[in-house]
């Protein structure tokens, strides 16, 4: 039964890295975080052949197209693809964005022309440009630079691990300095965008980021204020506690830091640290024995220790994803320890490690589906209920901190009546002030 084992396993781990990469790319650059640890076992030297051919069909998520010409390697093809990936992202945004910007001035010109007060030019009052969408409107509609810090942080577990590969193993070159270079500096780049955006002057109401506090009120959604007090608990757990603005300070440099609050805001550099420390300790050429088990040990307490520290620390604006993030960091020492298990047995083919091997990369990827799931759908339910730029809709207005069912529809209609009767309230509600940033 070894083949069969080693062949679920390889499929069990396909099917992982599929799941793993949908998610990340529709919702969080870190829920692959992970998966790309698992991924990069295959790359440990004293590991098994089993364990690194059933790893190493996740490795996709590591490089999705190397590239480089038939005399490099594998790992420099690799960092090289990566390398060019990244920099034809952060190319396509800003070209999107000028296109934006030229774009709907020249439509605006052209409209103008052929209407009646052609001779009175129209100013944009948002950006102060005449006739169309400013640069900050148009960085932030192209969502420059967070689209690049996404897909930085999506490609760094592989740059990672591949360039210190090769830096490890005495074959440097220039595209592995390029690549520890390209590693180190993203989690200084997410460490200046979180901390120089949160407190600089320079256009601070357009520019500057701001973390806005949810009052109880804007917080209880219809479904919550008339379900149960399960509901109640449930979206305890489940709802965010605030929301980063202005709007297009948000699009632009809020990718990083979306998921957590603004007193914690550092801890947007955790995931790249995490997968830098990870990759270094796989990269080392230990040989088989007591000192390749202290190098998976090593991988797993690196694993589990950044998502541990989150988890007592409680930093995220949705209170449920630091626990879901610690059990699937435990799915991945979970596959780590099978992967020890593995190289310490004699053939290299246990069965029992294969199991393990299989069941801790499907409880990754399902952990990593349910995350993406919970990001989506606060994302969802922001969009519907809790409106950008301060506005609230009127049946927002109801006591959170009550413990019965809710209030009743008459009650709702009361609030409704009483919003929309004060000055200035429209169709689309009243403007809320949010609590201090947090």
């Amino acid at each position: 039964p070894i083949p069969a084992l080693a062949a679920a396993a390889d499929e069990s781990a396909a099917a992982a890295a599929s799941t793993v990469a949908v998610a990340a790319v529709s919702g969080s650059a870190a829920l692959a975080g992970d998966a790309q640890a698992i991924a990069a076992l295959s790359l440990v030297q004293c590991g098994s052949a089993a364990g690194r051919v059933a790893t190493g069909r996740m490795s996709i998520l590591l490089s999705l197209l190397p590239l480089g010409s038939a005399a490099m390697s594998e790992a420099e093809r690799a960092v090289l693809g990566n390398t060019i990936l990244l920099a034809l992202c952060a190319a396509v945004d800003v070209a999107v964005a000028i296109a934006l910007k030229f774009g709907r001035q020249w439509r605006a010109a052209r409209k103008a022309k052929t209407s009646d007060d052609a001779a009175a030019p129209r100013n944009d009052v948002t950006t102060g440009d005449a006739f169309g969408l400013g640069w900050i409107g148009a960085f932030a509609m192209a969502r420059f630079p967070s689209l690049v810090f996404h897909a930085a942080q999506l490609q760094l577990p592989g740059t990672a691990v591949y360039s210190m590969s090769l830096v490890l193993q005495g074959s440097v070159s220039a595209v592995a300095l390029l690549g520890v270079a390209t590693t180190l500096a993203l989690p200084f780049a997410v460490l200046w965008g979180a901390r120089r955006r949160g407190g600089s002057t320079f256009l601070r109401t357009r520019t500057g980021l701001t973390f806005f506090a949810y009052t109880d009120a804007q917080r209880c959604v219809p479904w919550v204020c008339n379900g149960s007090a399960l509901a109640r608990r449930v979206w305890f757990w489940v709802g965010p506690v605030g929301r980063w603005g202005p709007k297009e300070a948000a699009a632009m440099f809020s990718g990083p830091i979306r998921q957590l609050r603004g007193a914690w805001r550092g801890f947007g550099v955790v995931g790249p640290l995490r997968a830098i420390l990870f990759a270094a300790v796989a990269a080392i050429p230990a040989p088989r024995g007591p000192l390749c088990t202290l190098q998976f040990a090593a991988l797993a307490a690196v694993t589990v220790a950044f998502p541990a520290a989150l988890f007592v620390a409680a930093p995220y604006r949705t209170r449920c994803l630091g626990p879901m993030n610690l059990v699937s960091s435990l799915f991945a020492a979970v596959t780590i320890a099978a992967a020890a298990w593995l190289s310490a047995s004699d053939s290299g083919t246990d069965a029992g490690a294969l199991h393990v091997l299989g069941v801790g990369t499907l409880g990754v990827a399902v952990s990593s589906l349910l995350q993406a799931a919970v990001v989506l759908g606060v994302k969802a339910i922001e969009r519907l209920y809790l409106r950008h730029d301060g506005k609230a809709t009127p049946f927002l207005e109801c006591d959170m901190s009550r413990e019965n069912v809710g209030p009743s529809g008459a009650v709702l209609a009361s609030h409704r009546a009483a919003l929309l009767s004060m000055p200035g309230a429209g169709a689309d509600g009243v403007e809320m002030r949010h609590a201090s940033p947090v």
